[in-house]
């Protein structure tokens, strides 16, 4: 119960703190032996994926606005960003382009 809750990513050290919380007294020792009995491991977090890759070839455009966040007219300045987005069926790329003058979202 206490593993299941935990959604797997308990250890049997976490799963013994817990069970003394609801006030069970089980010796550290027996909780790792259950556990591993059970088949019960805790899943370690998946590795950071680097996904820039910074060592290329390819020239680096300048920075036309240099930190200077105002636009005097429409259509003058469009700021983006890209981020990823992990769902279901995988990678989604979410790209934001902004109007400076009007501080809204171009669709």
């Amino acid at each position: 119960m206490v593993f299941r809750e935990g959604r797997g990513v308990c250890d049997s050290t976490r799963v013994f703190n817990e069970l003394q919380t609801y006030g069970h007294r089980p010796g550290r020792k027996r909780v790792e032996r259950l556990m591993r009995t059970e088949g019960l491991q805790a899943s370690l977090p998946k590795r950071f994926r680097r996904t820039t890759v910074a060592a290329h070839e390819l020239p680096i455009p300048d920075n036309q606005l240099d930190r200077r966040f105002a636009a005097n007219q429409r259509d003058q300045a469009w700021p983006t960003d890209i981020t990823y987005l992990r769902t279901h069926e995988g990678w989604l790329y979410l790209v934001v382009v902004m109007d400076l003058w009007s501080r809204r979202v171009i669709d």
